[in-house]
């Protein structure tokens, strides 16, 4: 993930299917509502699945963000056993996490054809955050599952927490 302050942003990840997935599959990402294309996104050239401009969908609504890259009727992006690249361009993070906001979870939803009631397969990614040392200033990494943390505990995530929000 590569968050740019006050630019555009973007996502990349490896998707290896490990089951059979037909002509037509798509993959989608649910993630939070604060994470949403930015104004340079294109449809047709922002996502680049196995380093090839794809078509795709980023929809947000009041609740969540979902990123939608399909094959077509006629091939499949995402066969069997094979490591396939994804990164989508042009993203747009409303602010770094906080204490009780802006989370950026990524749920993964793999559908393995255009049939109805096609069979899915899900996964959960929380990606973790790795300052880079004298980079950015009053940030500070928090981690949320510490016992002695007041406030909501939530297993096994790394937030940004920055106390000056011109950072962002």
């Amino acid at each position: 993930m590569t968050v740019v302050q006050g630019g555009t942003s973007s996502i990349s990840f490896s998707v290896t299917p490990l089951f059979t997935t037909y002509t037509g599959s798509f993959l989608q990402i649910y993630t939070s509502k604060y994470l949403s294309a930015s104004a340079t996104f294109n449809a047709s050239t922002s996502c680049l699945v196995n380093a090839v401009a794809q078509p795709c969908t980023i929809v947000t609504n009041t609740q969540y963000t979902v990123i939608t890259i399909a094959s077509s009727t006629s091939y499949n992006l995402f066969p069997i056993s094979t490591t396939i690249p994804i990164t989508i361009n042009q993203l747009s993070f409303l602010s770094a996490s906080s204490h009780s906001k802006y989370l950026y979870h990524f749920y993964f939803q793999l559908t393995v054809s255009l049939a109805s009631l096609a069979a899915t397969n899900l996964y959960l990614i929380s990606p973790m955050v790795v300052q880079q040392r004298n980079t950015i200033t009053n940030f500070q990494p928090y981690f949320s599952n510490n016992i002695y943390n007041t406030g909501s505990n939530y297993l096994n995530v790394i937030r940004l927490v920055s106390s000056d929000p011109t950072q962002w």
